[in-house]
């Protein structure tokens, strides 16, 4: 009896410790507002690894087995940068009028994501603001 308690002790805490790093796919959950298709897709070097059903509400659920590094999330006509590995359960959210500057993210993976979002948004600024000053000089002569 004491040897069955024990194993099944063992058993109890390797499950315990088993970590969300241990799940080989990545969940990706959340809304949409404005929606204007009624899916969206997860895109590779320009291939569609996964296709994702919105429901009528905006909200959507899936798992994706992923290598670990960038990947576009797309409506169909906007997209924005989204950085993925197994073991995340990602939340987002985002309005579909303007889906790149609203996406926002919470739950497992969320700090890499707003992170590369703040710094893709800063490299924006800097290219409008060098461009415009380059195009200034460049007006100027």
């Amino acid at each position: 009896m004491k040897k069955v308690a024990l194993l099944l002790g063992l058993v109890c805490s390797l499950t315990a410790c088993q970590t969300d790093a241990d799940k080989n796919y990545a969940i990706l959950s959340g809304t949409l507002n404005h929606q204007s298709s009624d899916s969206l897709m997860i895109i590779s070097q320009s291939k569609i690894i996964k296709t994702i059903t919105v429901a009528d509400d905006g909200t959507f659920s899936d798992s994706v087995k992923v290598k670990t590094g960038n990947y576009n999330l797309s409506d169909g006509s906007q997209h924005a940068l989204i950085y993925l590995k197994n073991g995340y359960d990602l939340k987002i959210g985002a309005d579909a009028a303007n889906f790149n500057q609203s996406i926002c993210f919470g739950g497992t993976g969320a700090r890499i994501n707003t992170y590369e979002r703040m710094k893709e948004f800063l490299a924006e600024k800097i290219f409008d603001y060098v461009s415009g000053t380059l195009m200034f000089v460049y007006n100027l002569f």
